[in-house]
């Protein structure tokens, strides 16, 4: 039911989701202020800013005592700042609006140890703490803030870089038997954005298939 604005630095990729959606594509850099605090006004222009999704971050792999600056620094900007940014700016936001909710995606990185994965669990684990931490500050504003944690999704980009033979291997590792397809993960999104989870705020939901 909502009017979504679907912004990304790559302007084929705002237009296409866009489309799927009913909404209006805008381009920039989530990682710059002044872009951010553009893509919010030019989404304020169609109606209210009522919810916020931010669904930024690839892991970088590779060994904790072989991650330079620049590498480490990458991570932490593309998993970590940019919900700062999206909560600081769109937090104001969603308050004029008379409240609403915010919704970010973390991983199971955060959460576990993923060999490969250190620089990116230790920046997505920094996210859900920011996760509580918005939520409480937003709380008497009438804006919840939570966040899905996910293990493997059969995302197009994944799928471009997992052969079949890890994709089975994988399935077999959940205890419901496969991995997420990216319409599990949008229902828990969806879940958190509805009035459904009124009285939901400072989560960080596991979304891996498991038990535990």
């Amino acid at each position: 039911g909502a009017k979504v604005a679907c912004v990304d630095h790559d302007a084929s990729l705002a237009k296409m989701v866009a489309e799927e959606t009913g909404g209006i594509a805008l381009v920039g850099d989530v990682n710059n202020r002044a872009d951010v605090e553009r893509a919010f006004a030019e989404a304020g222009k169609v109606g209210l800013i009522r919810g916020v999704v931010g669904i930024v971050g690839m892991p970088v792999f590779g060994s904790l005592l072989d991650f330079d600056e620049e590498k480490w620094r990458s991570q932490f900007d593309l998993v970590f700042n940019h919900a700062c940014l999206a909560i600081q700016i769109g937090g104001r936001a969603v308050v004029s609006a008379g409240g609403g909710w915010m919704v970010f995606v973390g991983s199971m990185a955060g959460i576990t140890k993923i060999p490969g994965q250190s620089a990116y669990g230790v920046a997505k684990a920094a996210l859900h703490k920011l996760i509580g931490a918005a939520a409480n500050e937003l709380g008497p504003s009438g804006v919840r803030v939570n966040a899905v944690a996910p293990g493997f999704v059969r995302t197009p980009r994944l799928k471009s870089m997992v052969s079949a033979e890890s994709w089975k291997a994988m399935d077999s590792m959940t205890a419901i038997g496969h991995t997420a397809e990216p319409t599990e993960l949008a229902a828990v999104i969806l879940f958190l954005a509805s009035d459904l989870a009124s009285h939901v705020t400072g989560h960080v939901r596991l979304h891996d298939g498991e038990t535990d």
